[in-house]
């Protein structure tokens, strides 16, 4: 007798899942009073083909007897149960070591400069790029599905931890934009200011040694006056920075490169003991 047999299979611990397929026989028109169907030996196991090789998974195979009841009527059953555990040293170079790898190199934009703004978003942008591609592909391998499994969690977290890199950069950017704004607000006022105070003086020095002395217009004279103020003070005095950009451009960067690496290791220690709970 050769059959083809189908299993309704469970996803939702992928790629560390284990399958359990059932193959039960059994007569239909025969209760257990009438046929009784037993294993010659049920005491040995089950002949497996030893050239038979499975690429993914590994193989077990348990048969033995039971009754079942339909209609109040019972029925004797033979099973083989066919487990099929998969292999995760696949998955482990072919998924979760390039999207870990893909998650750590977008880290490499904390390092970079904020002026490098192509440099740090084609970074990002390609990272996160590289990953809906995987996930793709991932997706492609298993049949539709209703709910999420392992993998989509980690591909999902690994776009997420990059995706919150890009914007880490974004918000960087901001703070550091607006705090420059503000800067050469105050250096210009300041500028400006001693210029004006400056020229004011000259004005009136001059007027009282001589009433014939030429006298430069503002526009000539401020920008000279200006430039000599300025490199007379110190710069660091022209301006206070405001209380929101106190070094929080630098503070924001600069933590990120340890809270992010920190953050994806918490994840990595939850995760997997939750993943390959169904081994232990």
């Amino acid at each position: 007798l050769a059959a083809v047999v189908a299993c309704q299979m469970e996803f939702r611990h992928y790629p560390v899942d284990i399958q359990t397929c059932p193959f039960r026989l059994r007569s239909y028109a025969y209760s257990s009073s009438t046929v009784l169907y037993h294993w010659k030996n049920n005491n040995s196991d089950v002949l497996i083909n030893q050239d038979l090789k499975l690429l993914q998974h590994n193989l077990e195979l348990k048969k033995g007897e039971s009754r079942a009841v339909t209609l109040f009527v019972e029925y004797s059953t033979v099973f083989v149960e066919f487990k099929f555990e998969r292999q995760i040293a696949h998955h482990l170079m072919q998924v979760f070591a390039p999207s870990a790898l893909i998650v750590t190199l977008s880290w490499f934009s904390f390092w970079m400069g904020l002026d490098a703004i192509p440099g740090r978003v084609t970074l990002c942008v390609t990272s996160l790029l590289a990953l809906f591609t995987q996930f793709s592909g991932i997706r492609g391998d298993l049949p539709p599905a209703s709910y999420i499994n392992g993998t989509d969690i980690w591909m999902a977290t690994c776009m997420l931890f990059v995706f919150a890199t890009l914007m880490e950069f974004v918000v960087v950017k901001f703070l550091d934009k607006r705090r420059q704004l503000y800067f050469r607000g105050q250096v210009k006022n300041t500028l400006f200011s001693s210029a004006e105070s400056a020229f004011s003086s000259t004005i009136s020095l001059d007027s009282s040694h001589s009433s014939n002395k030429k006298i430069f217009p503002p526009r000539e004279v401020a920008p000279r006056l200006a430039w000599n103020v300025a490199s007379q003070q110190d710069s660091h005095r022209w301006f206070k920075p405001p209380s929101w950009s106190l070094d929080w451009v630098v503070v924001i960067d600069y933590t990120s490169r340890l809270l992010f690496p920190v953050a994806f290791l918490v994840f990595n220690t939850v995760y997997w003991p939750i993943l390959l709970n169904r081994y232990l």
